[in-house]
């Protein structure tokens, strides 16, 4: 029994280590713990990817179980079935990165190892507790938070000049906002810009807009869903 124990403790301290993730419960025994993640090693910004090597690195540098890392592409990892085939035939990473709107799902399949007994009470207060409970069930932990992502409007001061536009121009309605953009599109340059590519990217950063004009996903006791609302459909209108 403590055998086994020291062995799933393995798992959970790489996970404490790199702040992020999911861990996989079938493989707790070996040495080598596989991590799947979609942030290219030589992309076009690539500061996520080398932080992810230079992270696997250290650990690998100062612990026998080794973290061995796989960069799988977005389109097959985030937007496409690479991962839930992977565990569906047993063959699934040990850690891997998810969707928080992904997690109960993997929590339902049985793939997820509890991180609770693992973790010291100053560990768990080091992240926002709002974040935290998205990765608990039950009060118990099954994965950690990697990236916290406040939404925001930016706009190019550059560009305000250029229009004759100011900081008392800076749209405070979705009438405003349109009429800005008309005034800043010039030439090759669009007046506003919005993800266009289908994936979880587009899907919450739509979100603050639906919100906004009064809907939401479901119901406060989350039973039923609140999509099919006036709310919504003003925001899906207004992305339109």
């Amino acid at each position: 029994m403590a055998g086994e124990i020291a062995k799933v403790a393995a798992v959970a301290a790489v996970s404490s280590v790199f702040s992020p993730f999911f861990i996989h419960t079938a493989r707790a025994a070996t040495k080598t713990l596989s991590f799947w993640q979609f942030y290219a090693p030589n992309g076009t910004s690539n500061l996520q990817g080398k932080w992810f090597i230079d992270c696997v690195a250290g650990w690998n540098a100062r612990h026998d179980v080794k973290v061995e890392l796989q960069y799988v592409p977005n389109n097959d990892y985030m937007n496409g079935t690479k991962l839930q085939t992977a565990f569906a035939s047993g063959r699934g990473p040990d850690i891997f990165i998810i969707s928080p709107g992904d997690f109960l799902r993997y929590y339902n399949g049985g793939v997820l190892t509890e991180l609770t007994p693992y973790m010291e009470e100053t560990a768990i207060k080091d992240f926002f507790p709002n974040v935290m409970e998205t990765r608990k069930v039950n009060g118990k932990i099954y994965g950690l938070p990697m990236e916290v992502e406040p939404m925001g409007m930016f706009y190019s001061v550059k560009a305000f000049e250029e229009a004759s536009l100011s900081e008392k121009d800076v749209p405070k309605t979705w009438d405003q906002f349109l009429e800005i953009s008309h005034k800043l599109t010039k030439g090759n340059r669009f007046g506003c810009l919005f993800e266009t590519t289908p994936g979880y990217y587009q899907t919450f950063t739509w979100y603050p807009f639906m919100w906004q004009g009064g809907g939401d996903i479901a119901t406060p006791d989350g039973k039923k869903s609140a999509f099919n609302s006036p709310g919504t459909v003003q925001a899906l209108k207004f992305w339109q």
